[in-house]
């Protein structure tokens, strides 16, 4: 046989910022720990690491023996650390100064830890857009790696040898290497399972034949595409990148005997795998990207379209079009945009303040993000990391901000990016996001706990995770007149008219007295079209207040139950993170609050959020019964709470041209 492979192996691990330590713990354990432990013990098998600066610093804080361990491997040059962002954010969604700031920071915190600036760099999701190039080789960096069908989707051909070489991309005038991984293969050999032939599922006979067919298959390298004839050994031949990337295919089940049902240690699985490695074909060099990089030449320019491998699909997407059909994600990238502008304009000439400020910013620009999840790897559904990336975009306004000179203040511009305006009310323990929309709250920021209680997703019926939606406050409801509050569930009011959906009229705005009214008018053909809606918002010290005008504009009289739904997200579910009091003419009343609870006759209800310290008082100018219930969303058979629902009713009968009128008032106090 002449033909020859360099294979690049590899790992790459991140556990979203926010995410819980036993996470970290089972990752560093099970994978990280015993992965190099094992490659210390065969020197032929050389290795490429990419672990996030989540990681390391856990890493370092926990356990900083172990850094020993890898700057061994890293000394001899059996190993090689790839650099990125600290992070791990998504690079082609962060403003260019981020890109860059969170690249340098991952390559000063390796320089520091292991001595050696890292010369290539791994994109979380292969997310990639064509002007990466500029910013990657401006920090250093002078290759990175895409899928073999990211290469497939820009026109290589494998019968070419597209798919075994590397390639150079080029972006106003900067060109960076980009290696192909084997995505399939990389399983296969994970696994043992062969995806070479026609029956991928068909087992292949272990790791040694994988390679086998692997090595029969390979093309001739075309002349324009060898690496240059003066490399080393076995460096004019393709090149492989096979990763051991931490995803949901893979799982270490493998390591539990089926017949005894104990343990086996999952060093013992990585041992018995480099062992087979170690006696492959001479034919197969087992080396570094630095290693090959040296010596390449000749390499064929592919400019590659804006897509990202979709971890939870593994298909391909464009890197933006998750903003766009995840609203969730997208209300954190646009905080995350608003937040930049304030560090940039408001921190000018202020160095120690822009880089803390900065440091909390690349804190929420998390890949986390920007990803559904699944149990193994936390993304947009698991509540603590959607509420670490909120909590640090508001540690970083606080620090835009000088302390005794906020002016409170209503303004209107797009926040949300969606291309229309939106009502913000500020002042300085308070941000308020109003939509007209609905004319309801899709973000409530409550600053001195850096908390947004309205971070919050609720699935649709169908249960189907692109039709998670983010749920907002004060969102109005009719309901028929003999409509039970019992009968009232995360799925709303059955038979009622849901106005959250409908385009309020911009009625008035008062800028000085931060005064702000909208208006539904009358809808004919709809159940109870013919109730107009005026609800009127206003920021007073430190609260909220609401006023609302119903309108009967028919000619019939008309009754109907009333209800104005908000939900409020918390740390948690249960007594050790929220406990509920009514408030009635009496005083305040503790109530027991499970799943669901229905109240009745009450003037309004006190929320404590134990875990941030925080009081939210809700109270309204009329007596109401309430129906109060946990909003959870399910992902791969596993409920996570994600908010705590108040729906207040209130029987309303109207005569033709009368109106009716009710306000609440919400207080939030430490």
């Amino acid at each position: 046989m002449n033909k020859k492979l360099n294979l690049i192996l590899g790992a790459s691990g991140h556990l979203p910022y926010g995410t819980g330590e036993a996470e970290f713990e089972a990752l560093y354990n099970n994978e990280i720990k015993p992965l190099v432990q094992a490659l210390d013990k065969f020197p032929r098998i050389n290795f490429v690491f990419h672990y996030s600066g989540v990681i390391l610093y856990w890493i370092e804080r926990r356990y900083p023996e172990f850094f020993m361990l890898i700057e061994d491997l890293l000394s001899r040059k059996q190993a090689e650390f790839l650099g990125g962002g600290f992070y791990d954010p998504m690079l082609p969604l962060l403003p260019l100064a981020d890109k860059i700031g969170q690249i340098e920071m991952l390559t000063t915190y390796l320089r520091k830890q292991f001595g050696k600036r890292p010369q290539g760099c791994w994109l979380p999701a292969m997310a990639w857009e064509q002007n990466l190039v500029g910013p990657l080789t401006s920090c250093g960096m002078n290759y990175t790696f895409l899928q073999d069908l990211q290469f497939s989707g820009a026109g290589a051909k494998p019968n070419e040898g597209g798919l075994f070489f590397p390639c150079i991309a080029e972006d106003q005038g900067k060109l960076i290497t980009i290696f192909p991984i084997a995505t399939a293969l990389s399983r296969a050999l994970r696994t043992g399972v062969s995806a070479l032939g026609a029956k991928e599922a068909a087992q292949a006979g272990g790791v040694m034949k994988i390679l086998g067919e692997l090595l029969e298959k390979l093309p001739e390298p075309a002349a324009e595409t060898r690496i240059d004839r003066a490399s080393p050994p076995g460096g004019e031949y393709p090149v492989m990148v096979f990763p051991f990337a931490r995803e949901p295919s893979f799982s270490l089940e493998t390591t539990i005997s089926k017949e005894t049902g104990s343990g086996i240690l999952p060093e013992s699985v990585f041992e018995k795998f480099f062992e087979e490695l170690s006696n492959a074909d001479p034919c197969i060099e087992f080396t570094t990207p630095a290693k090959i990089f040296k010596n390449l030449k000749g390499l064929k320019k592919i400019y590659f379209p804006g897509i990202w491998a979709d971890p939870d699909t593994s298909g391909l997407n464009h890197p933006r079009q998750f903003l766009a059909d995840h609203p969730g994600a997208g209300g954190i990238y646009a905080k995350m945009i608003h937040v930049h502008t304030l560090i940039n304009n408001q921190l000018r000439g202020d160095k120690t303040r822009k880089r803390t400020a900065l440091a909390e910013l690349w804190k929420a620009q998390d890949s986390g993000v920007y990803r559904m999840g699944t149990p193994s790897s936390p993304g947009l559904l698991h509540s603590p990391v959607r509420k670490a990336a909120y909590r640090s975009l508001l540690e970083g306004e606080k620090i835009t901000r000088e302390k005794g000179k906020f002016t409170p203040a209503l303004s209107v511009f797009d926040f949300d990016l969606d291309g229309e305006g939106e009502f913000i009310f500020q002042d300085d323990k308070l941000n308020c996001c109003v939509k007209s929309r609905g004319a309801g709250i899709f973000e409530l920021d409550y600053l001195p706990a850096a908390w947004n209680y309205l971070d919050t997703l609720a699935q649709e019926p169908t249960g189907a995770l692109p039709d998670c939606k983010r749920r907002s406050a004060f969102v109005d409801w009719l309901a028929p007149a003999d409509f039970l509050a019992d009968d009232a569930g995360p799925g709303g009011i059955p038979g009622g008219y849901f106005c959250g959906d409908e385009e309020y009229e911009v009625s008035e705005t008062d800028r000085v007295r931060r005064r702000q009214s909208f208006r539904l008018p009358p809808k004919e053909g709809f159940y109870l079209g013919e109730i107009e809606i005026e609800k009127t918002w206003q920021l007073k010290k430190n609260f909220l207040a609401l006023d609302y005008i119903l309108k009967n504009t028919g000619s019939k009289q008309a009754s109907f139950c009333f209800c104005p739904q908000l939900d409020l997200s918390f740390p948690g579910e249960g007594e050790a993170f929220l406990r509920v009091l009514t408030i009635r003419e009496g005083g305040k009343e503790g109530v027991a609050f499970g799943e669901t609870l229905t109240i009745r006759e009450i003037r309004g209800l006190e929320f404590q959020d134990i875990k941030n310290e925080t009081l939210i008082t809700l109270e309204a100018s009329r007596g109401f019964d309430s129906r109060i219930f946990q909003v959870r969303t399910e992902l791969n058979g596993s409920q996570e709470y994600q908010s705590t629902c108040i729906m207040p009713f209130f029987p309303v009968s109207l005569e033709s041209g009368k109106s009716y009128r009710t306000g609440f008032t919400l207080k939030l106090s430490s």
